[in-house]
């Protein structure tokens, strides 16, 4: 009766360390399988979710057109850098539509800046291709209002056209029949002419050559 109750505790005894050894494993399994886990998750985090983190950070930039900051990861061989390197052909691409456009938008104002002055230069010329009302006798010009003025301040209003008053050799003639024909290079103190000759004949004609 003794011996069978010694085997029974050995048995139980023996069971129970077995028990407890394989406890033991399962608890040395975990905490390896746990490390193996948290190392690859490491592995994971530094080479897959890091960069496309900032290839999605990169993105963002372009899409709020910032595209001229640089992609990261163009020169790795592997997965990653073949999406970075099609996030920098994206981003080159939109560099050169937005140059394009650039240059479509200063090509389409210079269009119409070059329109708007040929339509004014054409209401210009038609203005002054119409039948001008002119009086014979002090040759001052109708307007569209019905009043006369001065023919240079008619056309001064209707074209780009400036005048510069001189007297031509007939005029001269007419009027100052005592004057030099030609003062081009004298002085206004040199000049002997008439005293009735006024201050207007003396500017003109000593700053504008005479055509004889």
């Amino acid at each position: 009766m003794g011996v069978v109750v010694n085997k029974t505790e050995e048995y139980a005894d023996s069971r129970i360390e077995r028990e407890r050894q394989e406890i033991r494993e399962h608890i040395l399994a975990f905490l390896l399988s746990s490390i193996l886990i948290f190392f690859f998750l490491q592995i994971f985090q530094k080479n897959i979710f890091a960069p496309l983190d900032r290839l999605k950070n990169a993105m963002l930039l372009i899409s709020r057109k910032n595209a001229e900051s640089d992609v990261p990861y163009i020169n790795i061989k592997n997965e990653i850098g073949d999406i970075a390197r099609a996030v920098n052909e994206f981003r080159i691409n939109i560099i050169k539509l937005d140059k394009a456009n650039f240059a479509l938008e200063k090509t389409s104002a210079d269009k119409e800046n070059l329109i708007a002055a040929l339509e004014t230069r054409i209401k210009e010329i038609n203005e002054l291709q119409e039948l001008i009302p002119i009086c014979s006798y002090c040759k001052n010009v109708r307007n569209d209002k019905g009043y006369y003025e001065e023919i240079e301040s008619y056309i001064a209003k209707h074209s780009s056209v400036d005048f510069s008053h001189t007297i031509c050799p007939d005029c001269l003639r007419k009027y100052y029949p005592d004057s030099p024909k030609n003062c081009k290079g004298r002085s206004v103190r040199n000049l002997r002419v008439n005293r009735n000759i006024n201050a207007f004949f003396l500017f003109s004609c000593c700053h504008f050559p005479l055509v004889s």
